[in-house]
């Protein structure tokens, strides 16, 4: 009964940890919740409850549609912009950049100007 929900589920798993495509990242991760839904409703109808379940379900699939949605336009808007959909790379913007230090000027080197514009 649990078996097909668990070989979907470690199909979905190996496709997220197998391809670095954001796309195929979230094709994989709509498999796992798909599988978690097909296990929810087939415990429901083994140990009785199953209409509350299926409508909980009911919530369940159009929540993950929109999740995937969102998830994909994100994903688009930062292909557009990167020009790639590799996950490494999405994973670096991340990363604080150190602003380069500039060295502070000395008083010798500049000479200090008034507000007329003179030099002092």
């Amino acid at each position: 009964m649990f078996i097909a929900p668990g070989i979907l589920a470690l199909v979905g798993v190996l496709v997220i940890l197998r391809y670095r495509h954001a796309v195929l990242a979230f094709m994989g991760l709509e498999i796992v919740l798909a599988a978690a839904n097909w296990a929810i409703l087939a415990a429901a109808q083994a140990f009785a409850g199953g209409a509350q379940v299926a409508g909980l379900l009911l919530f369940a699939i159009p929540l993950g549609a929109a999740e995937a949605a969102i998830g994909l336009t994100v994903v688009l808007r930062l292909a557009a912009r990167h020009h790639t959909i590799d996950l490494t790379t999405f994973a670096r913007l991340g990363e604080r950049r150190k602003a380069p230090t500039v060295p502070a000027a000395s008083s010798a080197s500049a000479p200090v100007r008034s507000a007329s514009g003179e030099s002092a």
